[in-house]
């Protein structure tokens, strides 16, 4: 689970790697990496603790979602994006993973009450440019460059918690509440997640594996 602080905690050590990878296999040059765009747990009814999304069916929309749903006890269900709405009215499913923002969006909160916190699963973005043509400007301009990427980076994470701060009012005003796993709910499920990101590091470069490890010393070193 991703929050805005462990994001911005890590953004240096994958922006270096994601860099490197790009510039060796893309012929690319990495100017700014930001994030996350948050996903979180949606449901009918509060959920306060891990045991309370035993036997829930979740909607989810990518195969590791589905794992983290199985971890957390929740049945995942598979159905398209625009068949959310009904499918919460009709009992298809009792929750589903998304953007809090589409809470608003897409008029949620008439079918759902509860937003969980922290998020499920986030993504990042970034800029880049060919590395031939950035490597022909004078030194100046790359750092110019250089400079603005990390501007980005930075106004990004200020966007970030501003539009947090804006959509809990949104969400207050139209009587949606967001609650927040105890961190040591959010450090059993990391626990458990263990074997999903083991996984993923089985397919991954050295890179990538050398890069999970960083994270996982830097948001969970008890793990």
């Amino acid at each position: 689970m991703a929050e805005l602080g462990q994001a911005e905690s890590v953004r240096e050590d994958i922006s270096s790697v994601v860099g490197k990878i790009m510039n060796e296999k893309w012929n690319t040059q990495l100017l700014a990496l930001y994030g996350p765009t948050p996903q979180t747990i949606i449901t009918k009814k509060p959920i306060n603790k891990v045991g309370d999304l035993a036997g829930l069916k979740l909607r989810t929309s990518t195969e590791r979602q589905a794992k983290v749903a199985k971890i957390m006890g929740a049945s995942p269900v598979t159905i398209a994006f625009g068949e959310i709405y009904t499918s919460m009215q009709l009992g298809v499913v009792d929750g589903f993973i998304t953007g809090p923002q589409n809470m608003i969006a897409f008029k949620f909160y008439e079918i759902a009450k509860y937003v969980l916190r922290p998020a499920v699963n986030s993504t990042q973005s970034g800029f880049m440019a060919n590395r031939n043509s950035f490597n022909a400007l004078p030194d100046d301009l790359k750092q110019a460059l250089l400079d603005a990427g990390l501007f980005v980076s930075y106004k990004a994470l200020r966007d970030h918690v501003v539009l947090n701060q804006n959509l809990a009012t949104e969400l207050g005003a139209v009587g949606v509440t967001v609650t927040q796993l105890p961190t040591a709910e959010v450090i059993n499920i990391a626990k458990t997640a263990r074997p999903i990101w083991d996984e993923w590091a089985a397919g991954a470069s050295p890179q990538g594996k050398e890069l999970l490890q960083t994270i996982i010393k830097k948001l969970y070193p008890s793990l």
